[in-house]
């Protein structure tokens, strides 16, 4: 429990008045902004291990297992040149098999990093080349995207993304462009005729929560302002008193600016807070809330963590599956391995033969 906040109540109970609707209402949203934002760092803290674990231990496995798996590629392509008398089924089986792993490879680590020899590999055998039909599924995707956008009124602007993009700078674009659209957007340019009552209120009461919001900084920055303070170790806490009073209220952040007016000025046993303040305040910090639980939603949406996605579930990044991930990595990169050796020995046609005839192509 923050003592700043808990004395806006304390100050009232000590006069012995009883605590009404709207002071036990600002005290529960204080201690659920209070959760949400300690359950917002710790989801922050946990993505961020997650990241860092991703890759530490994770990204080098799939790039060497891409590297593996371009070995096999140019190892069965030779054969698909060079072995006599296979049968269209078995080449057409073999085809598929190398289409199968080049496709890995791009997955692991993209088109435009792979080893430049399995693009021509790639087209001869897929009649298109992957950059090619990279850019007619990343043009459809830009496409959808505006059209959806223009629809609700926005005009984004994604001629920054191009095809050859991998999914994080594709995911890092797209957020920028988005903010761009709404940096640029302006006031309607139709106002309605006539606002209701409701909405009337509700415009009144944001006037309202604004001024309250700009008196209490106007209040801080006369009492904390640094250079008003002639201690130097006293100058230097007010200037970064000031820093985080000049951050919460250009956020209209009234929480924070009520912890800071508390720890800074409600010293006095006169100060006191009226059912009416309160009601002005509660109103802000209902909003907060609603803009701490959004923002844990989307927290793990941040282009940043784009690699984890897959590794989500249940909204929430799994470690025990990046952890699985790595030894998942690491034993198929061995397998293949194992049979690059078995195709590089002396009974390679035949094993070859042996696995195009005899059962269905295991993918690796």
């Amino acid at each position: 429990m923050s003592r700043a906040i808990a004395e806006i109540t304390r100050s009232k109970k000590g006069k012995g008045s009883s605590v009404d609707r709207e002071q036990v209402e600002f005290n529960k949203l204080r201690k659920k902004i209070e959760a949400l934002q300690k359950e917002l760092k710790n989801f922050t803290t946990h993505l961020d291990a997650c990241l860092r674990f991703y890759h530490a231990h994770v990204c080098p496995k799939e790039k060497a297992l891409a590297k593996v798996l371009t070995d096999s590629v140019k190892l069965l392509y030779d054969f698909a040149k060079t072995m006599p008398r296979l049968s269209s089924k078995e080449r057409s089986t073999l085809h598929e098999w190398i289409l199968h792993e080049i496709n890995q490879v791009f997955n692991l680590i993209g088109i435009s990093d792979v080893d430049p020899q399995l693009h021509p590999i790639f087209e001869e055998l897929n009649g298109s080349s992957a950059h090619d039909i990279a850019n007619e599924e990343f043009f459809k995707f830009k496409d959808e995207m505006m059209e959806i956008f223009q629809k609700e009124g926005i005009d984004l602007d994604l001629s920054a993304l191009k095809g050859t993009d991998n999914q994080q700078e594709v995911a890092f674009k797209f957020f920028e462009a988005l903010e761009e659209a709404k940096d640029k957007m302006g006031p309607e340019e139709k106002i309605r005729p006539q606002l209701t009552q409701r909405e009337l209120k509700q415009q009144e009461q944001k006037e309202i929560q604004k001024k309250s919001i700009g008196a209490i900084y106007k209040h801080l920055v006369k009492a904390v302002h640094p250079d008003l303070e002639q201690d130097p170790s006293l100058k230097a806490s007010k200037e970064e008193m000031m820093k985080k009073v000049t951050v919460a209220y250009e956020n209209d952040d009234l929480y924070t600016l009520l912890q800071i007016e508390m720890e800074w000025m409600n010293r006095s046993a006169n100060r006191s807070t009226s059912p009416e303040q309160f009601k002005i305040y509660n109103a802000v910090l209902k909003d907060q809330v609603d803009e701490l639980r959004n923002e844990i939603n989307v927290v793990r949406l941040d282009p940043k963590y784009f690699p984890l996605q897959r590794f989500v579930k249940d909204s929430r990044c799994d470690m025990s599956a990046l952890q699985d991930a790595c030894q998942e990595l690491e034993g198929i990169k061995n397998q293949i391995r194992v049979d690059i050796q078995k195709l590089k020995g002396p009974h390679a046609k035949a094993i070859l033969r042996n696995t195009l005839i005899d059962r269905d192509i295991v993918f690796f």
